[in-house]
């Protein structure tokens, strides 16, 4: 009518160029009614009046690919119900429950997050964002909780949610503690569904989380402390671990805190005289370089080798190039 007509021709006034990709906002009826067999189509295998049973269908799936399509087809109800109101072809409305359709979005979204979230602990990939991710709002976001399980469910959300975030929080992902209590967390969700478990399994879960937790808590601790050393520094903090991982060029922590802690001070200083050193890495490497030799003959009784000097320059230089380039250490 008029009025659409109007409509369009204002959004194609603003949006120009990019009116295509608004074209779906004009569909024709009989594009409308192809989209709901469609969607009709990919759902066809499931329980679209009950949200409960819906759910539980989609929680045995763990193909990613098979619940992106299934979310894709509700999404798509989402956007057609849209165009159908748009269009004023209300009697399609009649065709599916589309405020029902909506629901069920909610619950393959979410189970998808869970998917999605499991892929990663399993490949060990992506662990800042993974981390980063409320990993208990989504195991638990769209499961209906009895009773007799509301304050285990609680608790486990809770314990989770410190634990994420305690690992999330920790500055050095390198470090094998900080490894090995991330693979505890992994393990958890291999090979089963969190928001599936018993109510035993649910207290044996809480149990291992509390354990995680509480020794995250304790790695966090001695973290801030060494950075601390370097004025909170957490650069220096993780170079100072791996030299004493590798028990090099020395075993004896003060004599390697020392060393750090002067050869921090003048490479700093020698950053901010220089603003354009870190583009030239060969050069800083060079002037790092030096700075170990010279600190850490002071501070241990061996002779410091070429190789071990290259190794503690490395670690350095590495630092200062992940926080110059904005990457995650």
């Amino acid at each position: 009518d008029k009025t659409n007509k109007a409509y369009f021709d204002e959004l194609q006034g603003v949006l120009g160029d990019e009116m295509e990709s608004y074209s779906n906002l004009f569909m024709s009826k009989e594009e409308m009614e192809a989209c709901i067999r469609e969607i009709k189509e990919v759902l066809a295998d499931y329980d679209l009046k009950n949200a409960e049973n819906f759910s539980s269908q989609i929680s045995q799936i763990s193909d990613q690919g098979e619940m992106q399509r299934i979310k894709k087809a509700l999404e798509d109800a989402r956007a057609l119900y849209n165009n159908i109101r748009f269009a004023g072809e209300y009697e399609l409305l009649e065709s599916m429950d589309f405020r029902k359709l909506g629901t069920l979005y909610i619950e393959a979204s979410n189970h998808l997050a869970l998917i999605n979230a499991k892929n990663a602990l399993e490949h060990n990939e992506e662990i800042g964002n993974l981390l980063n991710m409320a990993l208990e709002d989504i195991v638990f976001g769209f499961r209906k909780i009895g009773e007799s399980e509301l304050v285990l469910a609680g608790e486990l959300i809770d314990i989770l949610k410190r634990t994420r975030e305690g690992l999330a929080s920790n500055f050095d992902t390198k470090d094998p503690e900080w490894i090995s209590l991330y693979e505890e967390l992994r393990r958890l969700f291999d090979g089963k569904n969190l928001n599936e478990v018993s109510q035993d399994e649910m207290k044996t879960n809480i149990t291992s989380l509390k354990s995680i937790h509480e020794r995250i808590k304790e790695l966090n601790r001695r973290n801030d402390l060494l950075k601390d050393k370097y004025n909170g520094d957490p650069k220096y903090a993780r170079v100072q671990k791996r030299l004493l991982e590798a028990g090099r060029p020395s075993k004896i922590k003060t004599a390697i805190i020392e060393a750090l802690q002067k050869v921090k001070e003048q490479t700093d200083i020698a950053v901010l005289d220089r603003n354009d050193s870190l583009h030239n890495e060969s050069y800083f490497g060079r002037i790092v370089a030096k700075l170990v030799l010279n600190e850490f003959k002071k501070t241990i009784d061996t002779n410091m080798d070429f190789e071990t000097v290259e190794f503690i320059r490395d670690l350095i230089v590495e630092e200062y190039l992940n926080e110059y380039h904005g990457k995650i250490a």
